[in-house]
């Protein structure tokens, strides 16, 4: 004997679909014809383009938080792995958004916005600026920067660190 799901899965009718009358989707007239939403207006677009370039200068701002972060865990010692870090997160990654500055901004101006977009790439270079400086002084917790005489002078003689230990 056959279970009474099954009977009960097989014995009732299949319902068709209505083809006849479909319903059109939501983006679409009476007639099945797409409907066509007006044209933004020139002060519109020039909005919308001004929000996309304080989106574009504020997103290495929005990762600087995590990159200091990640370089406070990896240390202040001098192997590959923190030297590595320091390097792309702070200095080649900058250096390649600053070369390529304009060209970012450059789909976005117009006669009418030009002056908020120049305010744009300032924001954007102070924030890939401080991002330098801040793998700047990175490289000197690790020791990398020369900062006393006798890094630059062969004759003057390097500065004694006594380490205190405290037991």
């Amino acid at each position: 004997m056959l279970p009474q799901w099954y009977s009960t899965l097989t014995t009732k009718p299949v319902k068709t679909l209505n083809i006849a009358n479909p319903q059109t989707p939501p983006s679409f007239g009476k007639s099945g014809k797409k409907i066509v939403s007006k044209q933004a207006s020139e002060h519109e677009q020039d909005v919308l383009k001004v929000k996309k370039a304080w989106d574009i200068a504020l997103a290495p701002g929005k990762s600087l938080p995590m990159n200091l972060f990640m370089s406070y865990m990896s240390g202040s010692s001098l192997q590959i792995i923190p030297i590595t870090m320091t390097a792309m997160m702070f200095f080649m990654t900058p250096l390649k958004s600053l070369v390529t500055c304009h060209k970012q901004f450059a789909s976005l101006i117009s006669p009418t916005n030009k002056s908020q977009i120049l305010m744009c790439e300032v924001v954007y270079v102070l924030i890939l600026l401080a991002t330098m400086g801040a793998g700047v002084w990175k490289l000197g917790q690790m020791g990398l920067l020369p900062n006393t005489r006798s890094d630059w002078l062969a004759w003057e003689t390097p500065s004694v660190y006594l380490e205190v230990v405290n037991r």
